[in-house]
């Protein structure tokens, strides 16, 4: 296999991937329903998930 058959294959592998293998992520704590800022927004990052926690949300945050 070439080079550039190689690199090919790998070009391609990245783009059908998820993010989350792909991109950096991680999660937030528990932020709380009461607070004014909630979210990835805060970090300069996208929301991908969100699951509840004790009086909030933790939030799933990629770049």
């Amino acid at each position: 296999m070439s080079p550039y058959s190689i690199l090919f294959v790998v070009v391609i592998a990245l783009c059908l991937l998820p993010e989350s293998i792909v991109g950096v992520c991680w999660d937030t704590g528990c932020q709380l329903n009461a607070w004014a800022v909630r979210g990835c927004a805060q970090y300069g990052m996208r929301d991908v998930n969100m699951k509840s926690c004790s009086g909030g949300i933790i939030y799933t945050c990629c770049d």
